[in-house]
């Protein structure tokens, strides 16, 4: 009877242990550059609005804070997450802001690994599209990416 206790007891740590593994280390994108074949890269309203167009294909919300800089929020189901993002003619950075529900450790900097694939999209849409906007349109208004 007790080691049939104690068994059901290891198995149920080592499941919760299993079962909490979906913490990775937390992921920020700093200086990413645009890959631009002007020399001068587009204005910075250009590049706010590019950013806000692509994060709204996945759902984030922008506002821009002042220029060079939006905070984006993503809500999905029960999770949010929250971004600082800064930018000028030539790069961005992406930055853990906050978030709930997403098992955020800033001592470990470990969050749930939904939060890095979010980011990491997002990232990889501002720096494909940027370029894509500015060379082909030489920074003319127009639709981002389509």
């Amino acid at each position: 009877m007790k080691k049939g206790l104690l068994l059901l007891v290891a198995v149920c740590f080592l499941s919760a242990g299993l079962i909490g593994c979906t913490s990775k280390y937390l992921v920020n994108f700093t200086d990413q550059y645009y890959s631009l074949s002007g020399k001068t890269g587009p204005s910075l309203a250009t590049i706010d609005r590019v950013i806000k167009e692509v994060g709204a294909r996945r759902h984030w919300v922008m506002e821009t804070v002042s220029p060079g800089h939006i905070v984006g929020l993503l809500r999905i189901r029960h999770h949010v997450a929250s971004v600082d993002i800064h930018f000028d003619r030539k790069k961005f950075s992406i930055k853990y802001r906050s978030s709930e529900n997403l098992n955020y450790n800033a001592s470990n900097n470990t969050i749930h690994g939904r939060y890095n694939t979010w980011v990491t999209y997002l990232r990889n849409d501002i720096q494909s599209n940027v370029p894509l906007y500015f060379n082909a349109s030489a920074n003319q208004p127009g639709t981002v990416g389509r």
